[in-house]
């Protein structure tokens, strides 16, 4: 499970409004589906979160897609001729053993934490097994 958090999203509703935020997400959704594998979920986590289950991954697979995303996210995006970049915070949660969705989700979710707290945009990784 991978939990990404888009910096300073506010900002870009602040300075181009929100409907330029809704095309900003829209946006960042097709991208997060792309970097993906077929099998893979994305889904709208709610605000600027996002939430991606790697089915059949590893570690290494779902670093390997944090890395695509944050390639993908650094790309500039058309917001009414404005040219945006934007950064993610990526948490990373691997299971072994059976977690529940919600544990799962709420380790990638403290990772993402973990990433915000030292880093303007990077990835990490709690494994964990139950």
């Amino acid at each position: 499970m991978l939990f990404i958090d888009l910096n300073d999203f506010k900002t870009v509703n602040d300075s181009f409004g929100h409907r330029a935020g809704d095309q900003l997400l829209c946006e960042v959704a097709r991208r997060l589906q792309a970097a993906v594998r077929a099998g893979d979920t994305v889904a709208r986590f709610g605000g600027d979160e996002f939430a991606l289950l790697c089915q059949d991954g590893n570690l290494e697979t779902a670093n390997r897609t944090a890395q695509r995303i944050a390639a993908a996210l650094r790309r500039p995006i058309d917001l009414d001729g404005a040219a945006v970049s934007v950064q993610g915070s990526i948490g990373i949660a691997v299971t072994e053993g059976t977690m529940s969705a919600d544990d799962i989700l709420h380790a990638a979710d403290a990772a993402m934490y973990a990433v915000k707290t030292r880093a303007a945009e990077s990835y990490t990784a709690f494994p964990s097994s139950a």
